[in-house]
């Protein structure tokens, strides 16, 4: 059946959704399948357009974290390792600031 085909003749197994009708339909007329497909088309990116610049938006964070760890890692001579269920690097990177922080302070009250 062709996109140009009128909904109102679909039969048998094709089941269109009642709300993507109501969505693409036109007064006056049939609408068409491509009508409902476009009308749909539309609403899942106008419905999704959020979540995905939320998800652009976490893997530049995820980038810039990755690039923090390693650059905290290589300061210190270290290796955080690679993302995986027994490892975050991230909190990895954390502890060795906390640690040496921890050091550098306990040794500068040693000095005074």
């Amino acid at each position: 059946m062709s996109k140009e085909s009128n909904v109102e003749k679909t039969t048998g197994s094709q089941h269109y959704n009642c709300e993507a009708m109501k969505i693409a339909s036109m007064p006056g007329g049939g609408t068409t399948i491509g009508q409902v497909h476009d009308a749909i088309e539309a609403l899942i990116i106008s419905e999704t357009a959020p979540i995905v610049e939320l998800l652009k938006e976490r893997d530049s964070l995820e980038d810039k974290l990755d690039s923090l760890s390693n650059a905290i890692a290589a300061y210190f001579g270290e290796d955080v390792g690679e993302h995986s269920s027994a490892n975050d690097p991230w909190y990895n990177a954390f502890q060795l600031l906390r640690d040496n922080t921890t050091a550098l302070t306990q040794e500068k009250i040693s000095d005074e």
